[in-house]
């Protein structure tokens, strides 16, 4: 048997970089070029491209020996698909990886067009989880910035089913790079084996590039493609021992991939690519006009060639997009409506009076107070520590654990709109949606995503029309996911966490937030500022918890869930109910302009849910024309019942101990089923 040569191998090494490289650009252009003509990112993108780069490998190499072309492109398979295994096992807890690109990435698995499409756009189309509201600086990041490594992950999770398989970029030029490295420095530069081995590793596998394997940063892959257009404009400027069909494939790629990756991405290449330019061409002219005139053609046209394409193709869901309608291809950094200072909006409260000399060193000496979840949003000055340290408190800040190792989860995104959106009808959609994942043998329990204002009301509509035992529980957040002290992932781990404890069937729909379960039925906002924003009336909450441990203290005593007469009959539209409120002076003129469109109303009332005599006659009137009434009290602490004194005809029904909001639901609820009030009335007792 013939022995392999050391030559072979690091040949075999170098073909499979390429092809790796060859690969990534195409997944780039290809998917790009797709776009362009509407056609957006599926399961089938990864293995048609990955036969273009074969082919396009095996054509560019055609006059080499075959067998060493196809042992190159397997063991470049390999690698890949070994990456994408390895990084699919590995969760990305960054918070720009979660915090925007993962957006971008699943947007685009899930059908956005970035080419021709906002995603706030398409994410009120589409109902993507994501705020859209317009303060939301995620969305400038991923309309605008590069998206590069994004577009290369949205196909390898459309193929996967993993999001985090998309993150194996960095990884895979790294060992581009070495494979390159290694290849010129040992065969090109005859550099003995050990050299050629330890410059390419420590070049390649660097400090920046290590940290960020298994992440969705992006400055390590920068980095790398920076070395390869500096290594391609070296060796273009070493004509007598190269391959320069090859090399310039290298820096070609290597351009377009460091374009776009990030907006500096095109400084640098920029800065480099135009300084090695201007060499060439004084070198040229050095050794006369003709070869200094074929030099001008050949690298001006090599570069118009590559830049078009970087930016006009697979960078036009960013730089053109961006110039075409702010002027400026780095919008929103520049150009016309430019955002300022979006770093600064990411920084801490307390940075905002100081220097870049002090931030620096306070981020080095003092205690990363700024992310734990009591943080106040108020100028707090950190305090001091030994640099390079970590405190338990610290530790303990960055310590929510990633629930994906508890429990299986599925997302299904029903719609994602602000809380002050929800209407009847999506109240409707979500308990159906509800009562069919309920019935699903592999679902344990549900958790439901919602925003804060109006979680009260949805969550005791919930509570009695969703037919099922399984745990339901609502959670959201007070602090948008780009605050520096955001309580969402805390709230939403501790949500999951309890709608998977068996302990928690049978009690009704329920929400947590700030550690504290609260049922459902008498949950209330009493903050539009704190973290802790709810409370329960005057009711003892149905317990608490402690990280993942969850601790019941009551039982709910109000039917719900399967328990409720509303989740037994079929619904499809509801009874109109309005709230009027009563205050000094009032007048009983809007119990009129109410009763033309309502079936019930709901009187705020002072007190015990009084009101003057002018407003008792009208609502005496209106009753006797068949409107049912409901006394509520604008008192938080209240309980009414029907009252012989207040009203002695029992024209009004007693709210019980429910706010004036879920009054109305109830009232609502009722009048589909009946319209007799001593029916209602039991309701008003038992619900």
């Amino acid at each position: 048997m013939k022995k392999v040569g050391k030559n072979t191998i690091i040949e075999i090494i170098k073909k499979s970089a390429i092809f790796l490289l060859i690969e990534i650009v195409a997944i780039l252009l290809i998917t790009t070029l797709l776009f362009l003509v509407g056609i957006t990112v599926t399961r089938w993108h990864l293995p048609i491209i990955t036969i273009i780069a074969i082919a396009e490998c095996m054509l560019f190499y055609k006059k080499d020996n075959w067998k060493i072309n196809i042992i190159a492109i397997v063991l470049g398979m390999l690698l890949f698909v070994g990456t994408t295994f390895i990084e699919g096992k590995i969760y990305d807890f960054t918070a720009d990886g979660n915090t925007y690109h993962k957006l971008a990435i699943g947007s685009m698995k899930n059908g956005w067009n970035p080419a021709y499409e906002d995603s706030k756009d398409f994410k009120k189309e589409n109902g993507n989880v994501f705020n859209t509201s317009e303060d939301n600086i995620n969305t400038l990041w991923i309309d605008h910035y590069a998206k590069g490594t994004e577009i290369y992950a949205a196909v390898i999770y459309a193929f996967t089913g993993n999001i985090e398989t998309g993150k194996g970029y960095t990884v895979l030029l790294m060992y581009v790079a070495f494979g390159i490295l290694f290849s010129y420095l040992y065969k090109d530069k005859k550099r003995s084996l050990f050299t050629s081995l330890a410059v390419s590793v420590l070049l390649a596998f660097n400090t920046i590039t290590i940290v960020q394997i298994f992440n969705y940063y992006v400055d390590g892959a920068l980095m790398i493609s920076i070395l390869l257009i500096l290594y391609a404009c070296i060796v273009e400027s070493d004509k007598e021992k190269y391959n320069q069909k090859e090399n310039l494939l290298v820096l070609a790629s290597s351009i377009l991939l460091c374009i776009n990756i990030k907006f500096t991405g095109l400084a640098f290449a920029g800065i480099f690519c135009f300084a090695f330019y201007v060499y060439w061409l004084i070198r040229a002219y050095r050794q006369g006009k003709e070869e200094f005139i074929d030099t001008l053609k050949k690298y001006t046209i090599f570069y118009i060639v590559t830049v078009l394409v970087s930016i006009g193709i697979v960078g036009y869901s960013s730089y053109t997009r961006n110039m075409i309608d702010h002027g400026n291809p780095l919008y929103p950094l520049y150009g016309e409506g430019h955002v300022e200072n979006m770093v600064v909006k990411e920084q801490p409260s307390s940075f905002s009076d100081k220097n870049n000399l002090q931030i620096f060193l306070i981020s080095i000496f003092s205690k990363g107070e700024n992310v734990s979840p009591t943080y106040s949003s108020e100028n707090v000055q950190p305090t001091l520590k030994i640099p390079f340290t970590l405190s338990k408190e610290e530790i303990k800040n960055y310590s929510i654990p990633d629930i994906r190792d508890r429990v299986e989860i599925v997302l299904d995104n029903l719609f994602s709109v602000d809380s002050n959106e929800i209407d009847d009808q999506r109240w409707l959609l979500l308990t159906e949606h509800i009562n069919k994942l309920a019935d699903q043998q592999d679902i344990d329990g549900i958790v439901v995503t919602h925003g804060t204002d109006t979680m009260e009301e949805t969550s005791y509509f919930l509570n009695l029309t969703v037919n099922t035992l399984k745990p339901v529980v609502l959670t959201g957040a007070m602090r948008p996911a780009t605050a520096t002290s955001a309580d969402g992932p805390f709230n939403l781990f501790q949500a999951i966490m309890l709608a998977s404890h068996s302990e928690a069937w049978g009690r009704g729909v329920m929400c947590l937030f700030s550690s504290t379960i609260f049922s459902g039925r008498d949950i209330q906002k009493i903050s539009n500022y704190k973290i802790d924003a709810f409370d329960q009336r005057a009711f003892a909450n149905l317990g608490y918890m402690k990280d993942d441990e969850v601790y019941f203290s009551s039982q709910p005593l109000k039917r719900h869930t399967t328990y409720s007469v509303f989740s037994r009959k079929p619904i499809n539209d509801l009874a109109h109910v309005a709230i009027a409120d009563y205050y000094v002076g009032a007048s009983p003129d809007i119990l009129d302009f109410l009763a033309k469109n309502n079936e019930g109303i709901v009187i705020v009332g002072t007190g015990s849910g009084n009101y003057s005599k002018e407003w008792r006659q009208r609502i005496e009137e209106l009753s006797d024309q068949g409107i049912i009434f409901v006394r509520a009290s604008r008192v938080t602490n209240s309980i009414i019942f029907q009252d012989d004194y207040f009203d002695p005809k029992h024209v009004c029904l007693g709210a019980n101990n429910l706010s004036p909001y879920k009054a109305r639901i109830l009232l609502m609820l009722s009048l589909t089923i009946t319209k007799d009030k001593k029916v209602i009335n039991d309701y008003f007792l038992n619900y």
